[in-house]
């Protein structure tokens, strides 16, 4: 068995992942206070864990280490979401080449979806990343070079 992870950069996920939960009617909270609360607010179901862990699902490096406990490393292949947008074609034949498929291919890198949002506060995304700091040295770890996630945008 293969898999293939694609880890996008934790603020913006989950961001987008309250925004996603917003549209659908399930969150009526603002996003500070809805990540103020969660971690009680998904303690009451499985539906909740699930709609409502906008930051706890950031944290791919203990995700990463229950993976690696039931299955080899070498079973794996795991790229960064922006390097991916940015290099489609690399990336795809980089996941056929994993998979055992010596074809290559020409790719064109597409965007094949989009919202369009308000953008999250600029000092909050700066304090998340910050949150988040520890979880990306981390990730370097398992060979993930984080670096363009920090602070640079």
């Amino acid at each position: 068995m293969k898999f293939i992870i694609l880890l996008r950069e934790p603020v913006s996920r989950a961001y987008s992942h309250y925004q996603m939960i917003k549209k659908r009617k399930k969150e009526k909270l603002p996003f500070l206070v809805a990540i103020l609360l969660e971690k009680f607010r998904i303690k009451k179901s499985i539906n909740a864990k699930r709609d409502l862990s906008y930051l706890s699902r950031g944290f791919y490096s203990k995700q990463l280490k229950e993976y690696f406990k039931l299955f080899d490393k070498n079973n794996f292949y795991i790229v960064l979401y922006e390097d991916f947008v940015n290099n489609q074609n690399k990336y795809m034949n980089e996941i056929l080449q994993f998979l055992g498929i010596r074809k290559k291919y020409n790719f064109e890198n597409k965007l094949v979806f989009h919202n369009n949002y308000k953008p999250i506060n600029p000092i909050l995304k700066y304090f998340l990343k910050f949150y988040y700091k520890n979880e990306y040295e981390r990730l370097k770890y398992y060979g993930l070079k984080t670096e363009i996630w920090r602070y640079n945008d």
